[in-house]
Formats: C-alpha cells, structure tokens, sequence
C-alpha cells in the first residue's frame, strides 16, 4: 500500500514539474509553425508586387492564392490567432498572438483588406482564428501607389485554385418569338 501511494505521489511530482516545459515547448511550436506560414504569405505577397504591374482598382489583374493553416490548441501546439496588415500610415505588419503574447514582423508590402467586395481603410487588418484560411492576393493601383489586396477566398466568386480570372459578364438579347 505503501508502495502504491509512494508511486502516485512520485508521478504527480514529475508530472506538475514537466508541465511548465511541455507549455513552453507547446508555445515554440506554435510561434514556429505561425512564422513559417506567413514567410510564405509573405514571399508571395513580395513576388505578387515585384513582378506584376498594378492595375485600377475593379480590374483584373495578377492575382495569386495562398492558404495559411493556423494552429488550434492541441497537444503539440498551442492556440493562435493572425492578423494581415492593419498599420494605417506606417509600414504594414504581419501579426500573431497565442496565450497573451503578441508578435509581428515587418511586411514590404502596403497591403489593404477586400471584405464584401470593398477595399477597406488602410490600417484595418484581417484577422484569422485557427483553421485552414484560403486567401486571395491581388495587385491594384490606390492614390497612384501599388497596393496588394488581400480577402478571403471562396470559390463562387469566380475563381478557382488553379485559375485566378475576373468573372465576365455576358449579355444575352431577349428572345423575341
């Protein structure tokens, strides 16, 4: 009997001792994978710019999609949140927050959100709770400047992952009979 409360009492001291390392290791995994993720929203946001030309806002244009996955709570990760843009009049952040803490890091692009079909005042970030986020990224020309957009990405409005179009419109005459 002995033995068998010693034996508890011994794994409940492990147990609470190790907790505070899984946590932290919990944390670094999660700060990984967020960074990881928005290099690469990064990186195609930079090309998009660097290597298209801007065209009016309602034009077509060069467009690319990008699909950032942030982490939910688990065993091995810790619970996130990402914001994209939303530093009106300075220079444009990519931003994550998990249990408290904030990080962001230096965007080299000006990045505007696209939410319901209109460009959103400069300095309003999208914010993405944790999941699978499929975005699309655009190049347009606001003020005389180029601005890469950014909204969420669904499937009937147009586009599709492998072809990025602008929708056409077609008008059909009456039938007359």
């Amino acid at each position: 009997m002995i033995r068998l409360v010693l034996a508890v009492l011994l794994t409940a001291a492990l147990l609470g001792a190790s907790l505070p390392a899984v946590e932290e290791g919990r944390g670094s995994r999660t700060d990984t994978l967020v960074g990881a993720e928005l290099t690469r929203f990064e990186r195609v946001a930079t090309a998009l710019r660097q290597s298209n030309d801007p065209v009016s806002l309602g034009d077509g244009g060069a467009r690319r999609l990008v699909t950032l996955r942030v982490p939910g709570a688990s065993w091995t990760s810790a619970r996130a949140t990402v914001a994209l843009g939303g530093a009106a009049g300075q220079t444009d952040r990519l931003g994550w927050s998990r249990g408290g803490t904030t990080r962001s890091r230096r965007l080299p692009v000006d990045l505007r959100v696209v939410a319901d079909g209109s460009l959103r005042p400069d300095g309003t970030p999208l914010e993405l709770g944790p999941g699978r986020h499929r975005l699309a990224l655009g190049l347009v020309r606001v003020d005389g400047r180029a601005v890469v957009t950014v909204r969420r990405f669904k499937r009937w409005n147009g586009m599709t992952p492998t072809h990025v179009h602008r929708p056409r419109l077609h008008v059909r005459a009456p039938v007359r009979g």
